[in-house]
């Protein structure tokens, strides 16, 4: 039989979880979007919403993803929570392109190669699959994934195609200071796409004509759907009309959604835990949702339900692959369980920064090249976050499967 190659030991102390339930996470950031329509700050986002899922006090098994398509981020809800039961606690996050149908009555996220991924088809997903959902979207005309919602502003005319503006339409000045960088959506590109999902064909533009004869006949019969029920808590960046915006923040956090900032910093980013407003120690879905809807200025905050003392983040928890207050310089000492090849050992061991960047590793090995100590060449910064990744394929010098599955500890230093 041959052997695996793996990681007997991170010389760490790791905590372990007392909690019943099981909780599970999938974070999606579409950036890389067709047609220029792309945003500096989705993958950002999800990092920051890793991290805060890893701080806050529950142990998440946290999948990430970047640019997907309709189906993709349909195929990735459905393995990311396959082992989902009754009882479980289920976290859902996108960062990207959004929009809104005047005519369907229904809200989209947008995948990368321009495929709608609508309320209602995002409901048929998750109904299916048990649990608890929490449900953060960080795109624009995102309220009508909520069940009941209404616009928050006047349902005018002219108000409505605030959400389909050209980009050359915003200012800085709209913002601030802050360097205003969320791309939009215009309505044609999705009312396109709508038509060709279904088959239907058309010439050179979307005129109302041929909304008359085809739209009405392939959509108006459908009853637009949202997400709703006791077991689904929903905070949407935007109204139906509204854009979601993306900011350049001046302070280091970089691109990144306005809304996301305000969720991660709300509930344990950084141990931080900003919406616990009665300073209990624990935040509940209605402190993280008036405070995100206190705390952004730029968009309207949907959420539901209206209230609801179901916790989502805790201070004391701490997950078991995540370590506070090391040195800043910091070696990592690693046992596998055979002599890695350690040509290759830099393309598969790397450490990260809070910006995703890769550092300067140095590497030292004994017992024949089973114990790996890896460190940084410069200092890490005070008070900071970085991860350390070993990742799968990393090979032998012995005839046995390479690593078969990626290893991370995130850790922050000592300020």
């Amino acid at each position: 039989m041959r052997r695996f190659f793996y990681i007997a030991l991170i010389v760490l102390l790791f905590s372990t979880s007392s909690l019943a339930e099981s909780h599970w996470a999938l974070v999606i950031g579409n950036s890389d979007y067709v047609d220029n329509k792309l945003l500096e700050g989705s993958n950002r986002d999800i990092l920051k919403m890793e991290l805060m899922l890893l701080q806050s006090g529950f142990d998440y098994s946290i999948d990430k993803r970047e640019n997907l398509t309709k189906k993709e981020m349909i195929a990735a809800i459905e393995e990311a929570f396959s082992q989902s039961r009754d009882g479980d606690v289920n976290w859902l996050h996108f960062s990207g392109h959004g929009t809104y149908s005047k005519k369907k009555k229904e809200s989209y996220i947008i995948g990368v190669d321009m495929s709608l991924l609508s309320a209602g088809e995002l409901k048929e997903v998750v109904d299916r699959i048990p649990g608890k959902f929490i449900i953060t979207l960080d795109s624009c005309n995102s309220a009508g994934f909520i069940e009941g919602s209404i616009p928050r502003s006047l349902p005018a005319e002219e108000n409505l195609t605030r959400s389909f503006l050209n980009e050359e339409a915003l200012s800085v000045d709209n913002i601030g200071d802050e360097d205003l960088q969320r791309h939009l959506i215009e309505e044609e590109d999705s009312y396109n796409k709508l038509v060709v999902e279904e088959g239907l064909s058309m010439n050179s533009s979307l005129e109302e004509d041929l909304f008359g004869s085809f739209f009405i006949e392939a959509f108006l019969n459908r009853r637009a759907r949202s997400i709703g029920g006791e077991r689904f808590f929903i905070i949407t960046s935007s109204s139906y009309d509204e854009l979601s915006y993306e900011i350049n923040y001046k302070d280091g956090w970089g691109p990144g959604g306005e809304t996301t900032r305000s969720i991660v910093e709300g509930n344990g980013y950084g141990g931080e835990f900003l919406a616990d407003r009665d300073f209990n120690g624990s935040v509940d879905f209605s402190e993280l949702a008036t405070y995100v809807r206190d705390d952004v200025d730029n968009s309207t905050i949907n959420f539901y339900p209206e209230f609801s003392d179901f916790i989502v983040g805790k201070k004391g928890g701490r997950p078991k692959n995540f370590r506070y207050e090391l040195s800043t310089d910091k070696e990592w000492e690693i046992l596998f369980n055979a002599p890695v090849i350690q040509e290759a050992i830099e393309e598969k061991i790397i450490i990260f920064d809070s910006s995703d960047k890769k550092l300067a590793t140095k590497f030292r090995f004994s017992e024949g090249g089973k114990r790996v100590f890896v460190s940084t060449s410069s200092p890490y910064k005070p008070g900071s976050y970085y991860r350390l990744e070993i990742m799968k394929g990393l090979k032998s010098t012995e005839d046995i499967k390479p690593m078969q599955k990626d290893e991370i500890v995130h850790f922050y230093t000592l300020k």
